[in-house]
């Protein structure tokens, strides 16, 4: 006999012949509403993990705060971030599965090609030990734009064992991830790396940005004279020379006659 799978309604339990459980009514119920009211299936999801918290919190008789997110594994939950984060109020990325599923590498048998890859230098460094950053790296970038063009706040972090490996944490610093994940032993490495990563950032803005040398605006040239024309010449060569004198004309004086 078939298992009853957690997203499974009523309807296929009763293909199965299991009872109808609470959690599935509920699902039917929002499923319904999703038909009703032209939702998403992501905000389906979130209202489900809503309702079911309140009833833990019911049965506790106490609550916590609690944010609800979602991994990104895959590459298409990177290329739609944006309708992701509508829902999510944080993204963790799954670098190993998101690594396996950007490369189309299986981890199951990755031992028996990846050892060649690398001593032929197909690739400079095992992507699941660090980042791929021109590959995977450009997934996460894109998701993370994306996703806080819809919320600037959005919390972001990665989970994987690239997030105790020291090149993988400056990458996560520079593209604004706000935590980093991995096991327990790499956690020391991983601080240190972080701190690395900032104090260097830090340093960074307080060096002073060297000015280019103005330059000199070119000496303006003194535009040569015009030429004077004809007429303009004689007016200037008659100005020179002295004013003629006049003779005095003596007019004869009337006398008078002897008598």
């Amino acid at each position: 006999m078939a298992p009853s799978h957690p997203f499974h309604g009523p309807y296929h339990d009763r293909e199965y012949g299991f009872p109808a459980r609470a959690d599935d009514v509920l699902f039917e119920r929002l499923v319904l509403e999703i038909n009703q009211a032209g939702l998403s299936w992501l905000t389906v999801l979130k209202k489900r993990a809503l309702a079911q918290a309140e009833e833990v919190f019911k049965q506790a008789g106490r609550k916590v705060d609690f944010l609800i997110g979602t991994m990104i594994e895959i590459p298409r939950a990177a290329l739609t971030a944006d309708e992701v984060a509508l829902e999510a109020e944080f993204f963790s990325f799954g670098t190993n599965d998101l690594t396996q599923m950007g490369f189309g590498f299986s981890r199951d048998d990755i031992g028996s090609f990846l050892p060649h890859y690398l001593d032929k230098k197909i690739l400079p460094a095992d992507p699941f030990q660090t980042i791929d950053q021109e590959g995977i790296g450009e997934l996460v970038k894109m998701a993370i734009t994306k996703g806080r063009s819809v919320k600037p706040h959005l919390k972001v972090g990665i989970c994987g064992e690239q997030g105790g490996d020291p090149e993988s944490v400056k990458f996560c610093f520079k593209v604004g991830l706000s935590y980093v994940s991995c096991s327990p032993f790499r956690v020391p490495l991983a601080r240190l790396a972080a701190a690395q990563a900032a104090i260097s950032a830090a340093s960074e803005k307080k060096a002073p940005v060297k000015k280019a040398p103005a330059k000199k605006a070119p000496a303006a040239k003194a535009k040569p004279q015009a030429k004077a024309k004809p007429a303009a010449k004689a007016a200037k060569k008659a100005a020179k020379k002295p004013a003629a004198h006049k003779r005095p004309v003596l007019k004869a004086a009337k006398g008078k006659g002897k008598k």
